[in-house]
């Protein structure tokens, strides 16, 4: 994302268009839409970082767009809503939920988890 909000497109490259409503609004996760691609994807997560929503899944694979600003979404009251909500998928995306659903594997089913964060160094990982 450039300063202004927008994807820049190196070179001549092209991105497929958007034509459906649904894939216009930004989706808590981009694997709902009837067509994922490259411009779908980035669109979603530009009409979510407009409305600091910094979270959004690809299935079960969270992206964090970093806000550049304080959000108040890291608060006990987030942590209590996230670790005891019955279905998860009713929430919005957030971190909160990737380490509830490790947390519940982990302790209810016994079963090993992994955490990967990748990121640009300095990004705040």
């Amino acid at each position: 994302m450039t300063s202004r909000g927008r994807v820049a497109i190196p070179g001549n490259q092209k991105l497929a268009e958007i034509r459906d409503e649904w894939e216009l609004r930004g989706v808590n996760d981009v694997c709902i839409l009837s067509s994922v691609s490259e411009a779908t994807l980035l669109h979603s997560l530009r009409v979510r970082y407009e409305q600091d929503l910094i979270y959004t899944y690809i299935s079960c694979i969270l992206i964090a767009v970093n806000p550049f600003k304080p959000l108040s979404i890291y608060g006990a009251e987030e942590v209590e809503m996230y670790r005891s909500v019955e279905d998860r998928s009713t929430l919005s995306p957030h971190i909160f939920a990737v380490c509830a659903n490790a947390w519940s594997n982990l302790v209810m089913h016994q079963r090993n988890q992994a955490i990967l964060v990748s990121g640009e160094s300095g990004a705040g990982k």
